[in-house]
C-alpha cells in the first residue's frame, strides 16, 4: 500500500490509506467542501450524510482495497495532521493493466501544487507497484484546474464522451478522457 510523504513549496503532506479512525475527520472535511464536491461526486456526497455513514464509507473503501477493486487514500497536511484531500485509484481492469484516478482537495489547500504532486506520486506507484500501463482521468471540460493538472502530470487528451456523466446538479455533461501511458 502506498504511504508517501510529498513535498511542495508550501510544506509537506502525506498520502496514506484510510483508517477507520479517520471517519469523523473525513466527514468534517467532506462537510466543509460539500457544495463544490456535490457536482462531481454526487453518489459519495449523497451517501456521506453523517459520521455513522462515513465510518461505513471508510470500511467499504478498505474492503474494496483488500479485493483490489479500489485503492483510496487520504492527503494529510504534515504540519497540523489535518486531512486535506482524497485520491482514489478505481475502475481497475487488471487484464488491460489500467485504472482511473479521481481526486479532490480541500478548498483552503487548492492552487498549491498538492493535487498535482499527489497525482504524480500515485501514477508512479500504479506503474511501478501495480504494473499498470494506462492511467486515465475523466474530466469535465469546463474544469480548467483539472485540465491543467492533467497536462502538468503528463496526461494527454484521448477522447471526449458526449453526455456521459450525470453531474450532481442534474445535468448530463461531456467527459474528457485524459490518459497517461507507461513507457
Amino acid at each position: 500500500m502506498l504511504d508517501a510523504i510529498c513535498e511542495v513549496e508550501t510544506g509537506k503532506f502525506a498520502i496514506r490509506v484510510f483508517e477507520t479512525e479517520d471517519a469523523e475527520s473525513f466527514f468534517e472535511l467532506v462537510e466543509k467542501n460539500r457544495e463544490r464536491l456535490s457536482l462531481y461526486f454526487p453518489i459519495s456526497m449523497g451517501y456521506l450524510r453523517n459520521v455513522r455513514r462515513a465510518i461505513q464509507y471508510v470500511e467499504n473503501k478498505r474492503q474494496l482495497a483488500r479485493m483490489r477493486k479500489q485503492m483510496a487514500y487520504l492527503l494529510e497536511w504534515e504540519e497540523t495532521g489535518e486531512l486535506i484531500g482524497f485520491i482514489v485509484a478505481k475502475n481497475f481492469d487488471w487484464k488491460k493493466r489500467e485504472c482511473e484516478l479521481a481526486y479532490w482537495i480541500d478548498k483552503d489547500f487548492g492552487n498549491r501544487g498538492l493535487t498535482t504532486k499527489a497525482i504524480q506520486t500515485l501514477v508512479e506507484y500504479a506503474i511501478d507497484e501495480w504494473g499498470i500501463h494506462r492511467v486515465f482521468l475523466r474530466i469535465d471540460g469546463i474544469n480548467h484546474a483539472s485540465r491543467r493538472l492533467a497536462e502538468k502530470c503528463g496526461f494527454e487528451l484521448e477522447y471526449i464522451a458526449v453526455k456521459e456523466f450525470d453531474r450532481g446538479d442534474g445535468k448530463k455533461i461531456d467527459v474528457e478522457y485524459w490518459v497517461h501511458l507507461s513507457e
